[in-house]
């Protein structure tokens, strides 16, 4: 298979991840910012403060969804939380293989000085978790904001949102005034229907539509 040399990019994350905000909040709120498209043709570093205090299965996470923006991969550089992860697992080296092993992992890192092609950041100390309201994955917003008007939008995404709309039989709503959320469209106002979380159910929904019917986004929590 004949392949492009992919092009290098850094995304930094600092600061440290909220209550509640994981590492799919944060691949979410990248690629609403860089789009679906965004990745493609790269190869990914994830960097940051915010990275080296995630779990090795919230890195992962992020590093899985790198596809989502069309990247060719994603990684995390190894560091002590890895090594203390791999070690004394099934089919990890031991003994001396281990030391041998690790001495070649810790060079698993860009160098200080290193360029790439792309750098992004993104301050996760204020990052909240994310709601999608459309189609596809750059279709999401933090949960305490308005569902986005479509004439607020740049003209080159207008028509992907009038389509996610109209797939989603949705519309732009306003919040609910009895909780920090975003309210489903379907309701009537006052909205009584209306997606919002608050511990210890990280989901609950309110009424249904006026039809008796109730969409997705709507339906009671079951424990």
């Amino acid at each position: 298979m004949a392949l492009k040399r992919p092009k290098s990019m850094r995304i930094r994350l600092d600061g440290r991840l909220g209550p509640q905000v994981t590492a799919k909040d944060v691949a979410l709120r990248i690629i609403a910012e860089l789009g679906v498209a965004g990745g493609r043709g790269f190869v990914v570093e994830y960097a940051g403060s915010a990275v080296r205090a995630m779990p090795i299965e919230q890195r992962m996470t992020l590093c899985n969804l790198n596809i989502e923006m069309g990247g060719r991969s994603g990684f995390v550089a190894p560091d002590d939380s890895t090594f203390a992860w791999l070690k004394g697992r099934p089919w990890a080296p031991q003994g001396a293989e281990w030391d041998a092993a690790l001495a070649q992992w810790r060079k698993l890192k860009g160098d200080d000085a290193a360029k790439f092609d792309q750098e992004h950041r993104l301050d996760c100390t204020s990052l909240e978790p994310q709601i999608s309201w459309g189609t596809d994955p750059s279709q999401v917003i933090s949960i305490s904001e308005r569902v986005p008007d479509v004439a607020s939008a740049r003209a080159g995404r207008r028509a992907a949102m009038e389509s996610a709309y109209a797939y989603m039989a949705s519309r732009p709503a306003r919040r609910s005034s009895g909780c920090r959320s975003i309210a489903c469209s379907s309701a009537p106002a006052p909205m009584r229907a209306c997606l919002t979380l608050k511990p210890p159910l990280p989901w609950c929904a309110g009424d249904v539509s006026p039809t008796g019917s109730s969409p997705w986004w709507c339906r009671a929590h079951r424990p």
